[in-house]
């Protein structure tokens, strides 16, 4: 199969399962299968959203991080300069970012790169952001390993 047929394949499913009767937390699963098979990641952060207040209310992750990693996680996304912030992303209307390409494939320009990438020999990032209406529902994080 040719990688376009398989992509549109995966749109087609993803839209099938959106529109399934499944609970959030199994959709959310669902999906991240589905993409695996055209985006390879080693870890996801796929979470439900407080649209006031932009903070998760329920995540599905592809592998546990270690316990350290939420506090860092929720001190860069709140309190720290860097590239591809959530917030920014939503009032910017960029949907999906990806890190390398804004840091100018400079990944060591990102300060979450650093002290949270880096150190669970994580690579790349993208970013997505799921909103309407300016109300950000959901958001999305996957991490390929250093290359």
């Amino acid at each position: 199969m040719k990688r376009e047929q398989l992509i549109e394949r995966t749109r087609l499913e993803i839209v099938r399962l959106c529109h399934s009767a499944l609970d959030s937390r199994t959709l959310r699963a669902e999906v991240l299968r589905c993409l695996r098979g055209v985006v390879p990641f080693e870890y996801a952060y796929f979470t439900t959203t407080d649209p006031a207040t932009q903070l998760g209310t329920s995540s599905v992750l592809a592998e546990a991080p270690p316990s350290w990693c939420m506090s860092v996680f929720l001190e860069n996304e709140f309190l720290q300069t860097d590239f591809n912030k959530f917030s920014e992303m939503v009032r910017t209307r960029q949907a999906v970012g990806i890190l390398s390409e804004s840091t100018g494939y400079d990944l060591a320009r990102s300060p979450r790169y650093l002290v949270m990438l880096r150190p669970l020999a994580m690579g790349d990032e993208l970013r997505a952001v799921f909103v309407t209406d300016d109300a950000c529902w959901g958001t999305l994080c996957l991490h390929r390993e250093q290359a």
